[in-house]
């Protein structure tokens, strides 16, 4: 397609093309004058400026043009780079579309990623293509493609483009957006209705057999297999079974294609045979089965991750093999040819190999037919569906169970949550609503680095204000000078959004997962603050005369959100005393701000939040004259379903002393927002007594986290690794109590004075 024919396509918005929409190609080659079209927009997000894109001549992917994205700010940047244009939906609504461009960096530290946002008057801003959470860092051209589906309706833009970050340069090239096929299919949502009948117990059944053959049948058949798009048309195929009996035929049939093995039949009832297929190769060949865990230390292929890559925490899946002669497996290990019975709910049991034979063609028997059952299910990726939303959660309910060490310890009645979950998005009216259901259903269990997100719950700016809590009020703790609406620190919230402000934190603590009860406090006082421009937000308040002001904000301006005033990021404080911010501190500035506080007699290292970018060993390497014993991770190793007989490996982290080394006199400040990181620091400095901690009790949220995708566009994490302060000793269940409290107060509040930093300041001038 011609440059000026690409140019018209997008300047109409494509609103007036009929049928198939005309495909986007962004060919640098022959762009007219080198100029690139002034329809893409080139911004900075996280509040910074300093992005652009350039024409670069030579080392493009094919040709001898292609564009650079680069940061050019002074600071080194927190946010990204968004290079996008903004298209009418048009023709683009209801269709598959794929975005693919060529990337690679040029410098360590820059990456770059594939962006297509549908922005829907509804549902807020969606994301199409799950790939868009992957980032290129290599040094080598890359070719990417992302597909997603374009809801029917209500889609106001189509943002599409790339994403870069980091202070090197990002190369780019051979962009096209596209129709990803006339054949793609597309679901119109399912509409709400409630639960009938043994639906709960049907749905209880797949949800059990679904987590077992995920997790732990070794099948390829089970590896290759699109669990979202399963599980949805599995909800689909037995939802409405009328008896046991019925239920474990539909079962057996929906399992069929990923494990031909499995037989499922109804209790007082005999299981079909397995015929011959669990039999061990003639000659040779080798038993397999899955294992589970952070930093496994086993041989054998890595299948499989709930994590992104890149992140720290992996939750790998490891297939076993191990060579055999006969039948005989290794020790610990199940039979493939005595396969254990499961009892699902539902008045069914399945009966399910946990090891398998395999040959060099890989795992026994070979091949079955295609599965028809889950082709053109899914819907286009919202949780506007109904059978969307219980397959998402089926497979959190089903995830957790298997890998949530947390879980296995909390005083909880998991099955009755997850009636509870299904019996809610059976009827939720839409996406947002069901993500409270999923919040609801993580808040159960103890994790406090437990959360659900989507875009529909995602906040784009926040009030001029920030609030605190104190003897059974809300007050305004700091508002915005220029903004805040002539608020007033201490000032008494009466009313939010037509609501008792302390009714409505506590509702919005019920969504929230957490360790400890002021941790979840404080995740929500802060969450009280965010918003979505354009959202409006009443407030009514009584200030110190004892007035009423009664005040409304809305403003379609991106905010970031308004914190109690600290010093600067790296400062010195009265009487010479060094201060950094450990939790807005970006990693790439550490070494150059902790140099300019180093030959200081004292220092402060603010916890209070959580660390932006890097470990709590960094950190703590500053402290200690020599390497020393760190934390330690409890790294469970798992091989059968829901723990059962489930190893757990010790790990201690040696922290190497570090350069420059903070002065010897030092305290930490730390309040129920420090967590993940920042709390690991605390710990430590506690237990190795590097200096005291001010403040109030941490989070209790530490642990190495998986993530996962959900059906609908949802994304899920939770702890799957403890952090411990020694072998076999916990961390504090209640989070980490400072060695001198201090608590806020009224007076203080009122006089915007910050009391733990004071408190620090006075610990030290002694």
């Amino acid at each position: 397609m011609g440059v000026m024919t690409w140019l018209s396509a997008v300047a109409l918005g494509l609103a007036s093309v009929v049928g198939e929409p005309e495909a986007i190609r962004l060919d640098f080659e022959r762009l007219p004058d080198g100029l690139i079209p002034s329809i893409w927009e080139i911004e900075g997000w996280g509040f910074q400026e300093g992005y652009r894109v350039n024409l670069h001549q030579g080392d493009a992917r094919h040709s001898n043009r292609c564009a650079t994205l680069e940061y050019a700010g002074e600071l080194a940047p927190s946010g990204s780079g968004l290079f996008r244009v903004m298209l009418e939906p048009g023709e683009w609504q209801g269709k598959r579309v794929r975005l693919s461009a060529a990337l690679r960096v040029a410098e360590e530290g820059a990456a770059a990623r594939l962006r297509v946002l549908a922005h829907h008057k509804e549902l807020g801003v969606v994301p199409i293509g799950r790939e868009m959470e992957l980032w290129v860092d290599s040094k080598d051209w890359i070719d990417l493609q992302m597909e997603g589906d374009v809801p029917h309706a209500g889609v106001t833009k189509l943002e599409v483009g790339i994403e870069w970050k980091g202070r090197g340069s990002c190369y780019l090239d051979d962009v096209l957006f596209e129709v990803a096929g006339a054949g793609a299919k597309i679901k119109e949502a399912e509409a709400a209705r409630a639960l009938e009948g043994r639906a709960a117990e049907n749905l209880l059944a797949l949800t059990q057999l679904t987590g077992l053959i995920r997790y732990f049948h070794p099948s390829d058949q089970a590896l290759a297999a699109d669990w979202e798009a399963l599980t949805v048309a599995g909800v689909q195929a037995v939802e409405g079974a009328k008896s046991s009996v019925e239920l474990a035929e539909m079962l057996e049939a929906h399992f069929a294609t990923v494990a031909p093995t499995l037989r499922v039949y109804a209790k007082g009832r005999r299981p079909g045979k397995s015929s011959d297929a669990l039999d061990a190769p003639k000659k040779g060949g080798w038993v397999v089965r899955l294992a589970h865990g952070v930093e496994l230390e086993l041989e054998g292929e890595v299948v499989g991750t709930l994590a992104q890559p890149g992140q720290a925490g992996l939750l790998e899946s490891i297939r076993e093999r191990v060579p055999i002669e006969g039948k005989r497996v290794p020790r610990g290990w199940t039979r493939p040819y005595k396969p254990s019975d499961y009892d699902l709910g539902g008045s069914c049991v399945a009966r399910l190999a946990t090891a398998l034979y395999a040959d060099e063609n890989g795992t026994l028997p070979a091949s079955v037919a295609e599965q028809g059952a889950a082709e053109a299910v899914a819907s286009y990726g919202t949780g506007a569906d109904r059978a969307t939303r219980l397959a998402a959660v089926a497979l959190a309910w089903s995830s957790l169970s298997h890998h949530s060490t947390l879980l296995q310890s909390a005083r909880i009645e998991w099955e009755a949550e997850f009636e509870l979950a299904l019996t809610r998005a059976a009827m939720d009216a839409g996406p947002r609503v069901f993500l409270e259901t999923l919040r609801s259903m993580l808040a159960a269990f103890p994790d406090g680095m437990a959360s659900v997100t989507h875009p529909v719950g995602s906040s784009d700016s926040a009030l001029p204000f920030c609030f605190a809590e104190l003897d059974g009020e809300l007050l305004i703790s700091f508002a915005d000078p220029d903004y805040g609406m002539g608020l007033q620190a201490g000032d008494v919230v009466e009313d939010f959004n037509g609501h008792d402000p302390i009714e409505f934190l506590n509702e919005l603590c019920e969504v929230i997962p957490g360790a400890t009860a002021h941790g979840v406090r404080a995740k929500a006082l802060d969450q009280l603050s965010l918003r979505r421009r354009e959202q409006r937000v009443s407030i009514r308040v009584q200030n110190s005369k004892g007035q009423k002001l009664q005040l409304s904000y809305r403003d379609e301006m991106e905010r970031s959100p308004t914190f109690n005033p600290r010093p600067k990021v790296v400062d010195v404080l009265e009487g010479g005393v060094g201060y950094v911010d450990a939790t807005r501190l970006v990693p790439s500035d550490l070494e150059m701000a902790l140099g300019k506080v180093s030959g200081m007699d004292a220092l402060i290292i603010d916890l209070r939040g959580e660390l932006e970018g890097t470990d709590y060993g960094t950190w703590i390497g500053h402290c200690v004259p020599e390497p020393t014993e760190g934390l330690w991770f409890e790294l469970p190793s798992v091989t059968r379903p829901y723990f059962e007989k489930a190893d757990v490996n010790w790990r201690d982290e040696r922290i190497d002393a570090a350069s420059p080394s903070f002065p010897a006199r030092r305290v930490f400040l730390v309040d129920a927002r420090t967590r993940g990181h920042a709390e690991c620091v605390a710990a430590l400095a506690q237990r190795s007594r590097l200096g005291t901690l001010i403040g109030t009790p941490t989070a209790g949220a530490t642990g190495s986290i998986a993530r996962m995708d959900l059906p609908g566009g949802y994304k899920m994490q939770w702890t799957v690794a403890r952090v411990q302060l020694a072998e076999r000793k916990k961390m504090p269940p209640e989070g980490i109590t400072p060695e001198l409290l201090v608590e806020r107060s009224r007076e203080g509040i009122q006089g915007v004075k910050d009391e733990v930093l004071e408190a620090a300041l006075m610990e030290l001038s002694k």
